[in-house]
């Protein structure tokens, strides 16, 4: 990301980018500061949805 510049961004901008959308999605404020240590704590709203796939052809 960029498209146009694959790689090309900081890691403060992919934060920024990152909190810019968690924001529009309500799940963050916007003077919240997101970085290494605050971006796992964010609570996604489906975290416990998740349905584990252990078909054989899509382990790793």
């Amino acid at each position: 990301m960029p498209y146009e510049s694959p790689g090309s961004l900081t890691n403060d901008e992919i934060y920024g980018v990152v909190a810019h959308l968690l924001n529009l999605m309500g799940l963050v404020g916007e003077d919240d500061v997101l970085d290494r240590k605050s971006l796992p704590r964010i609570e996604m709203p489906n975290r416990d949805g998740f349905v584990p796939d252990d078909r054989p052809d899509t382990v790793g």
